[in-house]
């Protein structure tokens, strides 16, 4: 027993001996290791352009995303100074993934984006269709022809009178989406008004929005925040 302790006691002796002999060498090896990870986090922020466009080849969005995500920081620091080619470089790859994810049609996985200002509810939608402003714009075709179809721009009371006596609720349908189309191309408070009846109707009928709490809208000239209350265009008796 005391043989084997003095053989662990000189084992721990010699350990401590080489470490105390290898503590300079280490702290130089972790300091090359530490600038090691350094040029490579330096180097991919340089390659990162490059990067974003094989990414754009090959429609690896997720990746693109993960990396420039990953060098923002650095970036936002030194991309004046010392990224200065890299960082404009690699916004305008970036601005390339956002416009071709919004460029895949209706159904796919990644949307479309139905108006230039997506996140503004108001009547830009018909305006657009009807002056084809941006090719890029997802506009369904059971809409366009509203404003392309020259037999829609026949008069609207022709249009009831021969769905009258023809029995053609059909017509009579795409009459009034005409109408419609043509009503909220002009008159936003219009589109606005319907917007809210029809969002109440189908409330009444048990449909679910998100967010639950409606959106606001304010169409004065100085625009204070007002709650949407369906209840207000409702004709439900409970």
């Amino acid at each position: 027993m005391e043989q084997l302790l003095e053989k662990i006691m000189s084992v721990q002796s010699r350990s401590d001996n080489v470490n105390t002999s290898l503590f300079d060498k280490r702290e130089h090896l972790e300091k090359l290791h530490h600038t090691c990870n350094l040029l490579r986090k330096v180097q991919f922020i340089y390659d990162l352009p490059d990067r974003l466009n094989k990414c754009i080849k090959s429609e690896a969005y997720a990746d693109a995303v993960r990396f420039y995500t990953g060098t923002m920081p650095i970036l936002m620091a030194y991309g004046d100074s010392s990224f200065r080619d890299c960082k404009p470089a690699s916004e305008e790859a970036m601005a390339t993934i956002v416009k071709n994810l919004q460029k895949d049609g209706p159904g796919a996985p990644r949307g479309q984006s139905w108006t230039v200002q997506w996140l503004k509810f108001d009547n830009s939608y018909f305006k657009d269709i009807k002056e084809k402003k941006d090719e890029d714009l997802l506009v369904l075709p059971t809409y366009a022809v509203l404003f392309e179809d020259p037999s829609f721009k026949v008069s609207t009371w022709s249009f009831i009178f021969h769905g009258y006596f023809t029995n053609s609720h059909k017509i009579k349908l795409l009459c009034n989406l005409q109408v419609y189309a043509a009503k909220y191309v002009e008159d936003q408070v219009a589109f606005f008004n319907d917007y809210a009846e029809a969002h109440a109707k189908l409330s009444n009928l048990g449909a679910k929005f998100d967010p639950p709490e409606g959106i606001v809208l304010d169409l004065s000239p100085n625009p204070q925040a007002k709650k949407f209350e369906a209840a207000k265009y409702s004709t439900r008796k409970d």
